[in-house]
């Protein structure tokens, strides 16, 4: 009885996760094409969100019961909601993410640039399990992680066929800082997003 009882609470959350993912699916993917379509003088807070809402807002019930998301009361949840299916974009289309990435949008809704940083170092380790990651050494001392999240512009070589082959090699790389939700940690923190990569050995 215990087993039978089990097996059925297992098929039972199955069920409700992949219904969960296919409505959070089409939130996410209109929300992508949306983004993605504005041009920069409309990568505004408002234009963002309404791309982010459009969708979602036919998921009204799902998104109650799923996500304790109650669209009637948006002024007030919908950071949380955008939050949630920004966690979702980094992984469907991280191209759209890089491109918000790359324009800061400050409280009057204004589109500023990021000014692009540089490091020169060692890279150290190379992750690419959702994206490529590499830890780099500076001159110091001091290992941090950098983002290959969209077009890479590189010198030299075709990095895109090769970048396993780059440990334990000098590189000077070009980055831009972005303040990201992070799901493991529950909390936005900055990630080191590459514009461009020089082998310098």
């Amino acid at each position: 009885m215990n087993k039978t009882l089990t097996f059925l609470l297992i098929c039972f959350l199955s069920t409700t996760l992949n219904a969960q993912k296919k409505y959070m699916k089409k939130i996410v993917d209109h929300a992508c094409e949306c983004i993605q379509n504005l041009p920069d003088e409309k990568m505004d807070n408002e234009n963002i969100g309404l791309c982010m809402l459009n969708e979602a807002a036919k998921y009204g019930d799902e998104l109650l019961r799923d996500y304790n998301i109650d669209i009637r009361k948006i002024d007030e949840q919908g950071e949380e909601l955008g939050r949630i299916i920004g966690v979702e974009m980094l992984i469907s289309c991280p191209e759209s993410i890089q491109r918000l990435a790359s324009l800061k949008v400050d409280d009057d809704d204004n589109a500023e640039i990021y000014e692009p940083m540089i490091i020169e170092g060692k890279i150290r380790n190379i992750s690419s399990e959702d994206f490529v990651i590499f830890t780099v050494e500076d001159n110091q001392g001091k290992t941090s992680k950098f983002y290959w999240l969209t077009f890479v512009s590189n010198s030299g070589t075709n990095i895109q066929y090769n970048f396993n082959e780059t440990k334990n090699k000098d590189v000077k790389m070009e980055f831009i800082q972005q303040e990201l939700f992070d799901p493991k940690i529950n909390e936005y923190r900055n990630f080191n997003i590459i514009k461009s990569i020089e082998m310098l050995n």
